[in-house]
């Protein structure tokens, strides 16, 4: 359960935004590594990102392209780090023992991610992956979660709604909204392991992965009718990194070292990872 209080003050830095959807929405691709791809929605220009850092797992980017947080070394341990680009140095804004992971940036600019003080999938009471935020110049610490299970893959539809998964890490895995109670919205529950989800630009629908022992199976959901599958993947990529387009009729994703979408139904290759553009 969320506290009431920050529930309510994070809905309504989410009521405040709708009225901002973004002219431009920026997605990020990649294994983990330094190299990665920035595509621009509505143009899909591409754009080669080298990040100052070897070893980054989880890179979020700002819908105007101007901010990157990414978790990568911080000395011995793992760390959150906030780089506006075109600026200073990338900046250290979190870091302690255990993993990071799953960064995103909030349409009211706090930066939002999952940690957990143990690394690896055996966890107890108190070692669960919770969902903290905070501000990009690293001031107002928050922990929004914490409850028995792991929670992870947030995401924000464009009008600001946190969304995110909550697994038991046994059996049950769920997709929760925050709205103005404190008890978040279900969206959608399964047997099994969920590995992402994402929401649609209007937060009606919602893609998802789930985590089957030799691929990736991605689903969808609109409103309350009952999830279908579109498509499943070969498990060579650590991540799908799904993400809709302009709208629910186009999905981003990537596989075997590229990145595709899927528009109305045709697949087609918008970029390698680490290689050159295919056009």
């Amino acid at each position: 359960m969320i506290p009431a209080a920050l529930a309510l003050m994070i809905a309504t830095a989410s009521a405040s935004s709708e009225q901002a959807t973004p002219a431009r929405r920026y997605l990020a691709f990649g294994p983990r590594g330094a190299d990665w791809v920035l595509i621009e929605i509505a143009s899909r220009r591409i754009e080669r990102l080298a990040l100052p850092a070897r070893d980054v797992d989880g890179l979020a980017v700002s819908n105007d392209g101007t901010w990157l947080v990414y978790v990568a070394p911080a000395g011995n341990k793992k760390g959150l780090w906030a780089w506006k680009r075109g600026g200073s140095a990338p900046r250290l804004r979190d870091s302690g023992p255990g993993r990071y992971s799953d960064p995103a940036i909030a349409p009211d600019g706090f930066i939002y991610f999952s940690r957990s003080p143990v690394n690896g999938r055996s966890h107890t009471f108190g070692t669960y992956a919770q969902i903290f935020r905070i501000r990009r110049d690293g001031t107002g610490l928050e922990q929004i979660t914490d409850e028995n299970g792991c929670h992870f893959s947030v995401s924000f539809t464009q009008r600001g709604k946190l969304q995110y998964v909550h697994s038991s890490c046994t059996a049950r895995s769920w997709i929760k909204r925050v709205v103005v109670a404190a008890e978040p919205d279900t969206l959608v529950a399964v047997a099994g392991s969920l590995a992402e989800a994402t929401p649609s630009p209007d937060g009606r629908s919602v893609l998802f992965v789930t985590d089957e022992p030799d691929s990736f199976v991605v689903h969808e959901v609109s409103g309350k009718k009952p999830p279908r599958t579109l498509f499943a993947i070969d498990r060579r990529m650590a991540r799908v990194r799904l993400a809709y387009g302009r709208s629910s009729k186009e999905i981003f994703y990537q596989q075997g070292g590229k990145v595709w979408i899927l528009d109305h139904g045709t697949r087609t290759v918008l970029a390698t990872l680490g290689g050159e553009v295919l056009q």
